[in-house]
């Protein structure tokens, strides 16, 4: 199985490689101009929020709100009693790329349901939030938003 997941990977990189020089140089810094970046992110991108404690995910729309100073998250269960998750950029330590988290590190292999380069972990003093994102160009554009709002 671990022959079929690195196989299975090398096929997305290349796919993505190939599409990264479909691309013109300009195109490709168009997306992820700042103005492009907080437009994205102001409408939510489509991501899972992976918890330790409960040890599952529930499916949510991701946000930077720079004016706000803030990142959000807005769950789609309608049961819940606040919808929204919040993380203050002054409580931000630092932003993971990649399964580095005990969150995702706890999976085992095979039961496994996202790739490790789809997943992006903020850190605080007292918590990680772990979030999936299958769209490489929207993990890049929230990389890209963080670092400018940090």
């Amino acid at each position: 199985q671990k022959l079929e997941w690195c196989m299975a990977r090398s096929r997305l990189l290349q796919r993505d490689l190939d599409n990264l020089k479909e691309a013109s140089h300009e195109e490709w810094l168009e997306n992820f101009q700042p103005s492009q970046v907080f437009a994205s992110m102001q409408k939510g991108i489509p991501a899972q929020k992976h918890y330790y404690a409960k040890k599952g995910f529930s499916n949510v729309l991701l946000f930077i709100f720079p004016k706000e100073k803030c990142v959000k998250w807005f769950r789609s269960k309608l049961n819940a009693i606040n919808p929204w998750g919040i993380c203050k950029f002054e409580s931000i330590k630092g932003v993971l790329y990649g399964s580095q988290t005990y969150t995702f590190k706890r999976y085992s292999f095979k039961n496994r349901q996202f790739l490790p380069w789809n997943c992006l972990s903020i850190i605080t003093d007292t918590r990680t939030y772990d979030f999936v994102v299958h769209d490489t160009n929207s993990i890049l554009q929230f990389l890209v938003g963080i670092n400018i709002c940090l």
